[in-house]
């Protein structure tokens, strides 16, 4: 039996990994490695990481921040790219339990 640790391991690889194969951008990160975003996850892409998730207990507030740590950390300065990463906070945000105070 897996660690589900490894799962969550596998999905960031999976998303690296896609991002990648659907990034236009020549540019590979040099400190986080990794290609620049050039354009939003396609339907598609999000589907399979949506499947993934599914299948193996990864939650989607997981998947959403991951999302975000990797536009973060592989940032462009097109508004495009900034709109996008507002929009990701945006879901995340609204994803979080309300604060009890």
């Amino acid at each position: 039996s897996h660690n589900p640790s490894d799962y969550h391991k596998a999905y960031i690889l999976l998303l690296e990994k896609i991002i990648c194969s659907e990034s236009r951008s020549p540019r590979r990160e040099p400190v986080h490695g990794g290609r620049t975003p050039s354009a939003p996850l396609s339907a598609t892409a999000q589907r399979l990481l949506t499947e993934f998730g599914l299948r193996y207990g990864i939650g989607e507030l997981f998947r959403q921040i991951t999302y975000l740590d990797y536009l973060a950390k592989h940032f462009d300065y097109e508004v495009w790219y900034i709109r996008h990463c507002t929009e990701q906070l945006r879901l995340i945000r609204c994803l979080l339990p309300r604060n009890r105070s």
